[in-house]
């Protein structure tokens, strides 16, 4: 006979088949909740705990699939991994938190989805699962971009994508490399985000996902919106919408939709937008989504702008961050309602939430290139907040508008470069020190291969898969080694009254521009006196007559260009410094310039005349010129040496080395160096000429014993991998060996040098990749970086017999 407890597991096992059969069939989850219910109160009653936890397992994937009883499942999926645990079923307690960390995530409590995804990870790498260690990883990466975490995301998908790679699972591998490419394109490195997407749809077309090549269809749009406009983004947009639904997929069919709203407002087609916006935020609402709706709530509240409904677009803004708090699509676009609606001070307020949603974001991102990146895709909210100082100093001149101006031009200015100037140096672990020298030697080789079949030397073809991914590898191994290494407040940024009282002398004036879209701004700055002018022409403007002055003057050794290049050199002088002109009595001029001001030799454009009077006369004539990053950068360089122990040496330096195809020689670049090592005396100089002037001496550490350095060799610029600019050294050793005779940027911030000066006697060693907000990024930075406060570079190709 059936005892009561033989009942009960009948009844629990009943209750759990007639909810299986109706989850399976769905067609009425309500009832099939109800029987899981019943079956796991059952199960309780007899202390079965690895069936009650499999029967809340259940229970909790139907709660999943409803957006309004999502914590349910969140509750149920946390109670059956306790119960699996207690059961010893460590394999499907695992597989359960990868479910709990999935609807946590939708919930938006990323920090308990983080600690799931964890656990989870944790027992995979125990049992050496890599399949599954790579799913833990992927799906931790998801949760550390919404946490902000964006190089801990990276460094998650990296390595899930190693996994993936050595199990050839071609389509995780295509869903991991669109989820790498989306953090690339989050922190503005577009190109690089476009590699991984075409990567990954490669993959599929290998392996076909239609669901997939709808995700990188996106998010390839999205890139190509930004680097190429709405056009060839809506061709994307369309075919992913397809596909969604095609695979009646109503998130993603909002996803698309969010962006191909954003391309008609790039087309300037608001309605459209507007339509496209307000379709995604009801699907979003209908999937409970609060992040991916509280994105579309803000794109609705910029269409709206464009529409001329501010009132609608402040409540739009005001949704979203009820969504979101630090949604900084919002909180900007509230500060441009609130200023257009002439509420300056409330406009100021959400600005600045916006500048510091937008810090604590970048803090959480390690690697300096893309630190940089970030930085440059917030210039716009910076020009924004200097416009409305600059608008409020007109109306309150004695107010200090001006000095807080100032302040918010130096959060905005080479502040990658500032970061590593204040980061503590910390040397790899010799394990990490092995892999570092192999990344290192695999990127060099092939760096080498593609120069010996370039053309003197320029390496700048984005589409060399191998050098990307090498180059991509050692960046991420460089910082992994080395680890979070900055302050945790940043660096310091000097205030205008700091830059007077501490910075400048009574002989020094100077000039910091910040270029808008509609005006630029420029500071002249003396230790007792600040002139703010906000009248100065827009970006673009300033720009393009940049441009052309560098054009001209490049060309001005020739006689039909002279009088081009003075013209050009004096419309753009009077532009940026005419209103000023009556402070340039100080002899030691310090500029700060940005963006293409940042290639103009400033010592060659002539002082402004007042009504056009006068033979121009060039400023280096009355005066010695100084180029900064930014004022920050000068009292962070100066607090790095100020007491650091002279180097005992003078001079050295290195010179003629000896080349192969497709360098030449220089003929005249040992006579260069013999002149300057003449002027040196009777005092320690070192002179390294033809195959002892090698990479070998300066990573040597043996250049670290001299104040004053000097290379006469070629210098080789690459604007697209800025790391690789190199000097050009000897490419055989005393034997006649050929070696490898480029030293590279990443190589030189390495080096750790007590020079005073830096001499780079080379073409165009001043240039580098031009990044928004960071300037010119190349082997001046890396000098900077490696210990060298001061520098004396070229802005175009050197004639190697006018220097020697």
């Amino acid at each position: 006979e059936a005892t009561k407890e033989d009942r009960t597991r009948a009844a629990a096992a009943g209750a759990f088949s007639r909810g299986r059969l109706l989850d399976r069939e769905g067609t009425d989850d309500r009832a099939a909740a109800a029987e899981y219910r019943e079956s796991a109160r059952l199960w309780g009653e007899l202390e079965d705990e690895s069936r009650e936890a499999w029967v809340l397992y259940q229970l909790g994937g139907i709660y999943d699939d409803d957006p309004a009883r999502r914590r349910e499942a969140a509750e149920t999926f946390a109670r059956a991994v306790d119960l699996f645990g207690r059961a010893g079923d460590e394999r499907q307690q695992a597989i359960t938190l990868r479910h709990l960390g999935e609807a946590w995530s939708q919930l938006g409590d990323f920090e308990r989805a983080g600690r799931s995804h964890e656990r989870a990870l944790t027992f995979w790498q125990k049992k050496g699962e890599k399949d599954e260690q790579a799913a833990c990883l992927n799906d931790l990466a998801i949760v550390r971009r919404y946490q902000g975490r964006t190089h801990a995301a990276i460094d998650l998908n990296v390595r899930a994508i190693e996994i993936w790679e050595e199990l050839g699972k071609w389509g995780d591998l295509a869903t991991t490399r669109t989820n790498l490419g989306l953090l690339y394109a989050t922190l503005g490195e577009s190109r690089m985000a476009l590699n991984q997407y075409r990567q990954a749809l490669a993959l599929l077309d290998r392996r076909p996902d239609p669901a997939q090549r709808a995700v990188t269809l996106t998010k390839l749009g999205d890139v190509l919106l930004g680097l190429e406009g709405p056009g060839p983004a809506l061709k994307h947009f369309q075919e992913a919408l397809e596909l969604r639904r095609q695979e009646h997929e109503p998130r993603g069919e909002g996803v698309t939709l969010n962006s191909i709203g954003r391309a008609q407002l790039e087309a300037n087609r608001p309605q459209e937008a507007l339509q496209a916006f307000r379709s995604a935020t009801e699907t979003f609402e209908r999937a409970g989504d609060k992040p991916a709706r509280a994105v579309a709530l803000s794109n609705l509240g910029r269409a709206y702008e464009r529409l001329g409904f501010p009132g609608r677009a402040r409540e739009r803004y005001e949704q979203a961050l009820a969504q979101s708090p630090q949604e900084e699509i919002a909180l900007f676009g509230l500060a441009r309602v609130a200023r257009a609606e002439g509420r300056l001070n409330e406009a100021e307020r959400w600005i600045e939430r916006s500048l510091d949603a937008a810090e604590a974001s970048r803090s959480q991102v390690w690697r300096p290139d893309l630190r940089s990146s970030y930085q440059a895709i917030q210039q716009e909210e910076y020009a924004f907040f200097i416009d409305l100082l600059a608008e409020r100093h007109q109306r309150e001149p004695e107010r200090g508008h001006d000095a807080r101006a100032f302040a918010v031009s130096e959060r905005a200015r080479a502040r990658s470069l500032l970061d590593l100037l204040s980061a503590s140096r910390q040397r790899p672990d010799p394990e990490e020190l092995r892999r570092l020298d192999e990344l290192s030697r695999r990127l060099n080789a092939h760096h080498l291969s593609l120069l010996a079949t370039s053309t003197w030397g320029m390496v700048n073809d984005q589409r060399d898969a191998e050098l990307t991914a090498l180059l991509e590898g050692l960046r991420q191994a460089r910082v992994e080694a080395q680890g979070p290494r900055l302050p945790r407040d940043g660096p310091p940024l000097v205030s205008l009254r700091q830059v007077q009282t501490r910075l400048l002398d009574e002989d020094t004036l100077l000039l910091a521009w910040f270029l808008g879209e509609e005006r630029s701004f420029l500071w002249a700055v003396t230790r007792s006196t600040v002139r703010f002018v906000t009248t100065l022409p827009g970006r673009r403007q300033i720009e393009d007559t940049a441009r052309q002055t560098y054009k001209r003057m490049i060309e001005s050794h020739r006689q039909t260009g002279r009088m081009a290049a003075r013209q050009a050199a004096e419309r753009l002088s009077q532009m940026i410094l005419g209103p000023v002109a009556d402070l340039l009595d100080r002899r030691r001029l310090v500029i700060v310039a940005p963006g293409a001001l940042q290639s103009i030799p400033f010592a060659a454009l002539p002082a402004p005349r007042a009504g056009g009077d006068g033979e121009p006369r060039p400023l280096i004539m009355d005066h010695e010129i100084v180029s900064l990053p930014s004022a920050s950068v000068l009292a962070s360089l100066r607090a790095r040496t100020g007491d650091r122990r002279p180097a005992p040496g003078l001079l050295a330096v290195v010179a003629d080395p000896v080349f192969g195809p497709p360098l030449k020689r220089l003929r005249y670049a040992a006579g260069e160096a013999k002149a300057i090592l003449a002027l040196s005396g009777s005092k320690p100089v070192l002179a390294a000429f033809g195959s002892e002037a090698n990479r070998e001496l300066v990573q040597s550490g043996r250049l670290s014993r001299y104040r004053i350095l000097h290379f006469a060799t070629h210098g080789l610029l690459n604007d697209l991998y800025p790391e690789l600019s190199s000097l050009a050294l000897s490419t055989v050793d005393a034997a006649g060996r050929p070696v490898d005779g480029q030293l590279r940027a990443y190589e030189i911030s390495d080096l750790e040098l007590r020079s005073d000066l830096v001499v780079l006697s080379a073409c165009r060693t001043g240039l580098g990749k031009e990044v928004g907000g960071e300037g010119l990024v190349g082997l001046t930075q890396a000098f900077l970086h490696a210990g060298a406060p001061r520098l004396v570079v070229s802005l175009w190709d050197v004639d190697d017999r006018a220097t020697g």
